[in-house]
């Protein structure tokens, strides 16, 4: 079997992948769903893209580590811009968070290869949580969201973000039923509760505010 015809649109056609990369990328997810990551083999995503084994080789010569590897990555980027995107358009840090933390909820809670890999290869999920790749972690979400929350909190968006992350992940994986982070006004109970209070600096933006200039904030 020849490359594959490109998928209509697919949520990595804005990614520096061919048509063949994107198909495999699409195929990791599907596999990943329905048999998890162990037991997805090379072949299964083959199949599953319409190619041959060769061509999936030829594309990812890593084979299924890199191709496994290459949709975590990239799944992760498109999750953060689709969360800077909600943050850009709120209006105030309170909306921001709200808009982030729901999103980032809605987006694991209907994501059916992470759900799957939580509920049978939880093993290969905890590892990412240990102290050190959920500092990375937590540094990749600084970087991809400080641009959207330096206006409203200049110098000190990093750490905003960093809180926000370990509630979402805190009830991702240790769910309350006194809170859903998947209803945006449980949510902006929440962040009005634990979140806006320790910034005391205006929570809209300040047009033609210095960002160089850090507002008061508790240390």
């Amino acid at each position: 079997m020849g490359a594959p015809e490109p998928h209509v649109a697919s949520r990595y056609d804005d990614t520096p992948f061919d048509a063949t990369q994107r198909a495999l990328l699409e195929a990791a997810g599907a596999c990943m769903a329905r048999w998890g990551v162990t037991k997805t083999t090379v072949s299964d995503l083959a199949v599953e893209a319409g190619c041959s084994r060769a061509t999936a080789y030829r594309a990812f010569p890593g084979g299924k580590k890199q191709i496994m590897a290459t949709y975590g990555l990239v799944e992760l980027q498109l999750f953060f811009a689709e969360a800077s995107r909600c943050a850009a358009d709120a209006d105030s840090v309170g909306d921001a968070l709200v808009e982030v933390i729901t999103m980032a909820a809605r987006g694991l809670a209907e994501h059916r290869g992470f759900q799957f890999m939580l509920a049978h290869e939880p093993g290969l999920v905890l590892p990412y949580l240990g102290f050190t790749n959920i500092d990375r972690l937590y540094l990749l979400a600084a970087d991809a969201l400080a641009g959207a929350f330096e206006r409203f909190d200049p110098g000190h968006a990093a750490k905003l973000i960093e809180l926000a992350t370990r509630i979402t992940l805190s009830y991702t994986f240790q769910p309350s039923a006194a809170v859903d982070l998947c209803d945006a006004d449980q949510v902006r109970r929440l962040v009005d509760r634990h979140l806006t209070p320790t910034i005391t600096a205006a929570t809209t933006p300040v047009p033609g505010m210095n960002p160089s200039t850090p507002l008061a904030v508790p240390a």
